[in-house]
């Protein structure tokens, strides 16, 4: 019971963040080359869909733990500079509105 949970609660989450990107690319450019905003908040919904992706993977495919453990703690580690970076983002943002 708590598996197909697992399963259904990581299905859930990522057509949310998938129907959430289909959105959002549908009302704003994010893929032109100044909309830096957009840029990143497409990428912090892909590295949202990490985590319930690789679960499912390891739950389906019977994917051996260590190398889905790998990849899940560097793209954990990836949160850093893409929030870092995101933070840069909107600080430009928003010296530009008050100019």
């Amino acid at each position: 019971m708590t598996t197909a949970l697992i399963e259904w609660g990581s299905l859930a989450a990522l057509a949310a963040v998938a129907q959430w990107i289909i959105v959002y690319t549908l009302l704003e450019p994010w893929w032109r080359r100044d909309n830096q905003i957009g840029h990143n908040l497409i990428l912090f919904a892909l590295l949202a869909m990490v985590t319930p992706a690789l679960l499912l993977a390891s739950l389906w495919f019977r994917a051996p733990p260590r190398p889905l453990s790998w990849i899940e703690i560097t793209l954990l580690f990836a949160y850093v500079p893409a929030m870092a970076w995101r933070s840069v983002i909107w600080v430009r943002a928003s010296h530009r509105e008050r100019q």
